[in-house]
């Protein structure tokens, strides 16, 4: 009988302090106006109809004490945290001049690139239409304007060089002005990705809209080329706006089929009509059998490491590649390899 009394009684407490705790949550706040900080509850409305919203705020950094943000009116101020300089950078009319959504600052502060005609691909790629404004002259670079639209862009880690990939082949300029100088020529469409990935890779392993990497001087631009070429085609209508669907391809392997054929390759940016692009070598004990490229990181400048991982996933090789000015190539001895390999499941990689 105690037990039973004893029983009832915990239930009987904890039913009613979980009323108090339920009371204290729904709780309504108090809303104070600045007329006269008279009070009222927060409603559900305030929370539906916009009353009350949250502000953003995207601070585009470019030193360690020093970002750019685009201001409510469209201006691009420039500001230092250490000394609360602050200054506009470029004007809001220059932006609406060519309808820009985004911009990105050379790193030498010459130049700027605005981006506009975003127009969404996958889930991280976009093609658009690049100007490059010249900050010193106050003026767009003009001669040898950069084609539209462009899959991806961007400025070198010093100076004013870019990359940037224009029907999936890749570029460079030594300055904004110059004639670019084309480093791909295999790109094809939904074939053969250079520095851009195919859908798979995009969606299921590098979760980018990128696959070239810049060493840290500049020197040196590491890109991947995918050749989608074999692999199956799956097909789906897509209903946009008009009146009629259109067909989407896209390669897409699914289990047991065909992978892109992966292939990293290295070119010297200084020098790029001397040598070319030089081919990284995939591990042995990879390139045995299907495999999946998984990153890239610089880690000096001469100094690259490469992520491998077999199909099966349970082999993961971690691959460090040094640059020979003797014999110009990329040599990736196997005692600079860190291999994790799992008997129970998956190694690495993703």
């Amino acid at each position: 009988m105690k037990t039973w009394l004893k029983t009832v009684f915990g239930v009987t407490t904890l039913v009613a302090l979980a009323l108090v705790v339920i009371c204290i949550v729904l709780r309504p706040s108090r809303v104070y106006s600045p007329e006269g900080n008279t009070g009222r509850s927060l409603t559900l409305k305030d929370i539906l109809n916009g009353t009350f919203s949250y502000k953003t705020y995207f601070p585009n950094w470019i030193s360690e004490q020093e970002y750019l943000h685009q201001s409510e009116d469209d201006n691009i101020v420039f500001y230092n945290i250490e000394t609360r300089e602050s200054y506009i950078i470029l004007s809001n009319s220059t932006m609406k001049s060519v309808n820009a959504t985004d911009y990105g600052l050379s790193p030498d502060r010459q130049f700027i690139y605005l981006e506009s005609d975003y127009s969404k691909l996958w889930r991280y790629s976009y093609t658009a239409t690049y100007y490059i404004y010249d900050l010193q002259n106050g003026e767009f670079v003009r001669g040898y304007e950069l084609p539209r639209p462009i899959q991806y862009l961007c400025w070198s880690p010093v100076g004013s060089k870019l990359a940037y990939v224009y029907q999936n082949n890749i570029y460079l300029k030594q300055r904004p002005g110059d004639p670019p100088f084309q480093i791909t020529y295999t790109g094809r469409e939904n074939r053969i990705f250079n520095g851009i990935p195919d859908w798979v890779y995009e969606e299921e392993m590098l979760a980018t809209k990128y696959a070239l990497w810049w060493s840290p001087d500049g020197k040196y631009l590491a890109y991947v080329e995918f050749n989608d070429s074999d692999i199956p085609i799956i097909a789906y209508s897509y209903y946009g706006d008009g009146q009629y669907p259109r067909t989407i391809n896209i390669p897409y392997p699914k289990a047991g089929a065909k992978n892109p054929i992966v292939r990293v390759f290295i070119v010297d940016t200084i020098y790029p009509h001397h040598v070319g692009p030089i081919e990284v070598p995939v591990p042995e004990m990879i390139a045995s059998s299907d495999y999946y490229f998984t990153w890239l990181t610089w880690v000096t400048n001469e100094r690259v490491c490469l992520q491998w991982l077999k199909r099966v996933q349970n082999v993961s090789v971690l691959s460090i590649c040094d640059f020979g000015e003797d014999w110009h190539a990329w040599d990736c001895p196997k005692n600079q390899e860190h291999i994790e390999e799992s008997r129970t499941g998956w190694a690495g990689g993703v």
